[in-house]
């Protein structure tokens, strides 16, 4: 089944010059002859076909005798000027016209519908890409407080002084000379022993207060080892 499809027709079409001058030779019969040849070509792409019989088709199709016909159409191509044709087609440019914008809009609404499926895939893969990161994300969270949970079930061990080796790892971190890790270290030693610090790890207490001292800049560059 073929598309249906509208075209233009003027409120005022029988104004124009050239339809009142058909309608004044051939009265509404012409008119009417006129605007079904107009939804003829539509139908055929723009223009109608000439062939040895195509008259008679027509106005077989039409109901109207040949000859009458025939004098109506070459009126139309020679008199009133509404018609084209060459050896092979008549044609109207108004209806070139329609079919063009026609075949414009069809194309726009393509392109959108393909623009609007590329969109929506970017915007379905987006979302896939955003719940994956927030799966990551929790899936780190748990892990980290999996790691806490274990670091306060052996809270016992976790108050022991840092080893020497682990001063040093943290001095490497830091880029801190290892006295300076040192004479920190003491300090939170103290404040344990002073009940300040509950539940806390030596290394990371350590590791944290040094990471904040350089970010709040309370340590110098020029403290810093290169």
């Amino acid at each position: 089944m073929k598309d249906s499809y509208y075209f233009s027709h003027d409120y005022y079409s029988r104004k124009d010059p050239k339809i009142s001058a058909l309608l004044s030779d051939f009265d509404l019969t012409g008119l009417g002859l006129f605007w079904v040849l107009i939804e003829i070509m539509h139908e055929q792409g723009g223009r109608i076909k000439k062939f040895p019989k195509l008259y008679d088709g027509l106005a077989h199709e039409l109901k109207i005798e040949k000859n009458v016909l025939m004098k109506q159409i070459e009126a139309m191509l020679h008199e009133y000027e509404l018609l084209k044709e060459d050896e092979n087609y008549i044609w109207s440019e108004r209806v070139l016209r329609n079919i063009e914008e026609r075949e414009a809009k069809k194309k726009s609404k393509i392109e959108s519908g393909r623009l609007g499926g590329l969109k929506s895939g970017y915007m379905r893969s987006k979302r896939k890409h955003r719940l994956s990161s927030l799966e990551a994300n929790e899936a780190k969270e748990r892990k980290g407080k999996e790691i806490i949970d274990n670091i306060d079930k052996t809270s016992k061990n976790s108050l022991l002084p840092c080893t020497d080796i682990e001063l040093q790892e943290i001095a490497n971190k830091t880029k801190l000379p290892i006295e300076t890790v040192r004479n920190k270290h003491t300090i939170i030693l103290n404040k344990i022993k002073a009940g300040e610090f509950k539940n806390k790890t030596v290394y990371l207490t350590l590791e944290n207060w040094l990471i904040g001292d350089l970010e709040k800049g309370y340590i110098k560059q020029e403290d810093l080892w290169h």
